[in-house]
This record gives structure tokens, sequence and C-alpha cells, in this order.
């Protein structure tokens, strides 16, 4: 590497100085193949002589990292994207971004750059979180709170660089599942990625118009009792409910307005006389008085029978590389068992997973290489009871 180029600097062939084949001229070194931002998963780059002693064979180890950008987004996600000016020092400080391992310690860290690029090399592949920083904090030791400076606030986060964030604007994103480095070689190898992770996180300058301490959902009988309570309000005008039976598609159930500016807290509560019959999703849309809206995190009501199961997944039929668990109503903690089985009850695929008390989102990587069919899924607690149970359809 030279600077933030990926470069061929020279090749020799018993002593002597090989040509590089780039038809239908020659090309001389050094070679820039590309640069480190844009190809920061390669671990590592060979380019080795052929039969006519031209360096046209490259082999090319892909590297499992964490990469992305943090953004300066200024429209705090209204157009639903993660977007905005790279950003790495925000108000003189220095922002980092931390990867913490299930045990909640620091096993890398990096400095955001000045354009707003990070990227966090050679990772185990394994199940991590990754927190937007003001400070690295210690490998080994119990990772730094996501946090920013003052007068600024976290826009979302998101995997990818499409619409959408998780749903909780803390700068924190949860699984996190780098897979192992793989090769790419021959004479023309496409530079593509397919081990790394690729994460936006997006920040804006000025107090919240609304913070928000508390959301919560819970079953009542036949309806959905919905609570809220903020803190602070700002230029605040009203709130959305809205509900959606996958998490995807939402629609509005009720609006409420605002109880007043303030900084004292102040309780809300809304109902869903009429939820629907399986999985019920809620989010709240808070929407200023110039129009602008941010939204909550997102939670759970199961309105099925208590013996049926609260395994979701998430995309079902699966188009990608992965599939999303969303367990609901977990009291206990601990590590839990996925065990994905085939229609003739061979168990094609296992992953171990931390459980949290209630709604827990579990994203499991290699769907890919399944083959076409129905499959099941069954997840256990840490004594083997059974806690879940779905199928998807690949």
């Amino acid at each position: 590497m030279q600077g933030t180029n990926l470069v061929v600097t020279n090749v020799s062939v018993n002593g002597v100085t090989a040509n590089f084949n780039v038809a239908p001229t020659f090309k001389p070194y050094p070679i820039v193949v590309g640069t480190v931002a844009t190809h920061s998963w390669i671990s590592s780059m060979r380019v080795a002589a052929s039969a006519d002693d031209l360096m046209d064979d490259f082999t090319i180890i892909r590297n499992p990292c964490i990469y992305g950008n943090v953004f300066h987004d200024k429209n705090g996600m209204n157009d639903y994207y993660v977007n905005g000016t790279g950003i790495g020092i925000a108000s003189g400080t220095q922002l980092y971004v931390v990867l913490v391992n299930g045990s909640g310690n620091v096993v890398k860290s990096v400095a955001v750059a000045a354009d707003g690029t990070y990227s966090i090399s050679n990772v185990t592949p394994g199940n991590y979180e990754t927190r937007l920083c003001t400070s690295a904090g210690t490998v080994g030791n119990p990772a730094p709170a996501a946090s920013l400076p003052a007068l600024w606030a976290n826009t979302g986060e998101n995997i990818g660089a499409g619409a959408g964030s998780d749903g909780v604007t803390n700068g924190i994103m949860l699984a996190v599942n780098p897979t192992a480095g793989t090769r790419l070689t021959g004479a023309s190898p496409v530079l593509t990625n397919s081990t790394g992770v690729f994460i936006n996180f997006g920040i804006n300058f000025g107090p919240l118009p609304v913070t928000l301490v508390s959301f919560t959902a819970a079953k009542q009988e036949k309806i959905v009792l919905l609570k809220w309570t903020t803190a602070t309000e700002i230029d605040n005008d009203y709130f959305i409910i809205e509900r959606s039976s996958n998490g995807t598609n939402w629609e509005t159930i009720s609006q409420v307005p605002t109880q007043g500016n303030g900084s004292n807290l102040q309780y809300y509560q809304g109902k869903d006389m009429t939820p629907l019959s399986g999985v019920n999703f809620y989010r709240l849309k808070q929407v200023d008085i110039d129009g602008k809206f941010v939204y909550s995190k997102t939670v759970m009501v199961d309105m099925r029978h208590n013996n049926e199961q609260t395994l979701m997944l998430m995309p079902n039929p699966v188009i990608g590389d992965g599939l999303t668990l969303i367990l609901s109503d977990i009291e206990a903690t601990g590590n839990c068992k996925i065990l994905l089985y085939d229609m003739t009850g061979k168990i094609t695929k296992t992953y171990n997973w931390p459980l949290v008390k209630g709604t827990n989102n579990m994203t499991i990587n290699g769907m890919q290489t399944l083959a076409k069919g129905v499959y099941q899924v069954i997840v256990e607690d840490q004594y083997g009871r059974k806690i879940g149970k779905a199928r998807f359809i690949k």
C-alpha cells in the first residue's frame, strides 16, 4: 500500500523486471490497482507470472472487515437514508468506531477519517456490535458507551447503503457478522467484497426536539396499550403511532398531540383497539412544528395464544444471505442455540447467540449456501428447552 492506493511497485522473474500485461499495450510500474478506501476489504494481494512471464495473474485475499461512513446527516433521515457529508471530527472531538464482542469488551477500534470513512480490518468471524464513540477504549477492557460531543445527536444507523435504519437511533449497530476471508484468482478478478460488513452512522448538530425516555407496548386482553415518556420537548407538534405486520410496511393507527414544550417528564399513551391476530410491530413518529420528523425504536406485541411460538423470520422467503430472527417475550438471559433443519430432519446449520430479556433481534448469515426448499428454525435456550420455532422458504 502506498498512501491511500493499492499499488504493484515491481515484479521480477529470475532477477529481471517483468512487464505488466494491460492490453493492448504494456503498462509501466507502479500500477495502481485500486484505493484503500474503495477496497479496504483486501487483506493481501499477489501478482504472479504466467507462462509468458507477463504479470497478469492475480490472487487477492478478501479480508473479513467492518467498514463504512459516518455522515453529518443534516436532514435527520427525513429522506429515509443515512447519508450526508462525511465527518470524522465533530466540534473538535475525534470520533471512533468501536467493535464490541458478546462480553461487552473492546475487540478493535479505529479513528474515523476526516472524510467520514472507517475500516476495521482482519476481524475474526463472529457476532459483534459496533458503537460510535468519542473515545477508542482499550482492547480487552469493557467498551465505552456510544457517545457524541455536546449538542450532537444520532440520526440513524444502517447496514448497507440503502434506505432505512435499525430502528433505534443510539449510535449502536447490533448483530454484525463478518464472515471468513476467501480468495479471488484469475487474470482479471472482479474486485468485490463478500466478507465485509458495510455500516453507516448518521449524526446531526443541535438539540433533539424530543428526548424519548421510554416506549412500550403491552397486550391487554384484545387490545394493545402503548405508553411513552418524554424528558424534554422543543417545538414538538404531535406523535403518530404506526403499526406493521412485518416491520417493513407501516400504517397509521392514531395521532396524539403534544402536551407542550418543557423539560419535565411528560407521559403519553395510546391504544390499538383492533390489533392484528399475529405479531404486531409498533413505532412512534415524532413530528416537529416545521414538519420534520424522527422515528422511535420498534417494539413488538404478539397477540397469539401463549402456547404458540413467538419467533418471527424476516425476510421470508429469504432473498439474500441474511435471515433475521425476532424472538419476543424472553424472560431469561444466557446463550441460545439456533438450529436450521431441512425437510428431511437433517441439521444444516447451527448458531450460538446471547439472549437478552424482552425482544431479541438476531441476524444469521449463510442462507445463500442453502439449496432451494423449506427449512425449519428451532431456537433452544441454554438448558436445551425449545423457545422458538418457525419455517422459511429459500
